[in-house]
């Protein structure tokens, strides 16, 4: 079964010692997509369209999603061990997820790998499970992990650009297929973005064992993976629209490094549980997104803080199934001095999210 074999590659990879030659890790941010989960929605003729095929309905983190999230925390375990203590201490980590289930419950199941009870941490040895919380902001107030929270300019610079002659370009290109794929799908007339979002529902049935119809096999995994690798794109286009979209959060994590260089965070690790939309933003701000693929499910940027004698240095990483990539912040390399990375991006960091938002 293709889930069992990723398992496998996912534990049976190798982690070597994160830590360069000459200098000291001290703190590590882990933003991570939530892991397997059932479709998010269905379509007119869709033979897997019943809800009552998947056990906690659509949307919802599956089986194979919290083995792969657990998974996924023994390997944090195995490439920070000795940096992080085995030993569970509130000091040391701190996870939040958007407030949404999948997400969740995949930040708990990846504690539950990254910290497997050992020594005092064992409070009943029949369960190798021990609570850890995980922290999460009211869903209408979220805007940090994702855009939630209603950002009036956001949605005006969305709705520009989605009539704009850039993207009407592309959906021209795309609406040949987009209406051989409606029609098959049972739409009254070509959906073109419905159309696109199908890959989603391909994607989470194909990996979970399900027979997609023989129709799907022109348009799956491409040409639709790149037309919705570009749907992805538009939220966070230019520079002013980054400041909306993914700013908050790269401006809370550049804010937690600094706690830690200045000596008020004693946190070793911070966990954020999120969604594939809020990864490609992430990246798009930071300047290093490729512009044409989509992260996995659990795929994770890792943001490394690091010391050399008085100086600090930042690595980001961005890790892809078993594949653990370095990438490099430009005109900075893949060890970045964080005084430099933050000049980088400072046009992107919002001064005040809620003002800016307004139209």
């Amino acid at each position: 079964m293709l889930l069992l074999s990723v398992f496998g590659i996912l534990a049976a990879s190798a982690v070597s010692s994160p830590v360069p030659d000459g200098y000291e890790l001290e703190t590590v941010a882990v933003l991570h997509r939530h892991g397997y989960r059932a479709p998010l929605e269905t379509y007119p003729t869709d033979p897997h369209g019943n809800e009552s095929i998947w056990s906690n309905g659509f949307g919802q983190l599956t089986n194979a999603g919290k083995s792969q999230m657990h998974e996924f925390g023994k390997w944090l375990r195995n490439r920070y061990d000795g940096f992080l203590p085995a030993i569970y201490n509130d000091r040391d980590v701190y996870a939040k997820a958007t407030e949404i289930s999948r997400d969740m419950m995949s930040a708990a199941a990846l504690l539950s790998g990254l910290y497997e009870p050992t020594g005092t941490d064992v409070w009943n040895p029949d369960i190798k499970w021990q609570p850890i919380p995980v922290h999460a902001t009211p869903l209408s107030e979220e805007h940090t992990l994702m855009t939630v929270e209603d950002c009036p300019k956001l949605t005006d610079l969305v709705t520009d650009l989605m009539n704009s002659d850039y993207v009407r370009g592309k959906f021209d290109k795309y609406s040949p297929t987009t209406s051989e794929i409606s029609k098959n799908a049972g739409y009254e007339d070509n959906k073109i973005v419905e159309s696109i979002w199908l890959y989603d529902v391909f994607l989470a049935q194909s990996l979970n064992d399900l027979d997609l119809p023989d129709w799907t096999g022109a348009f799956f995994p491409d040409p639709l993976h790149e037309m919705l690798a570009f749907l992805y794109r538009i939220h966070a286009h230019d520079k002013t629209m980054q400041r909306l979209a993914c700013g908050p959060l790269l401006k809370e994590v550049l804010s937690n490094l600094d706690e830690t260089v200045s000596g008020n965070s004693t946190y070793k690790m911070r966990v954020y549980s999120v969604h594939d939309q809020t990864i490609v933003d992430f990246l798009r701000c930071l300047d290093v997104d490729d512009e044409e693929t989509l992260p996995p499910f659990a795929a994770a940027v890792l943001v490394e803080l690091y010391r050399k004698r008085d100086d600090h240095f930042v690595a980001v990483k961005y890790k892809v199934k078993d594949e653990l990539r370095d990438l490099q912040i430009p005109k900075c390399g893949d060890l970045c001095k964080l005084a430099t990375l933050k000049e980088s991006v400072k046009t992107v960091l919002p001064t005040d999210w809620h003002k800016e938002c307004l139209p």
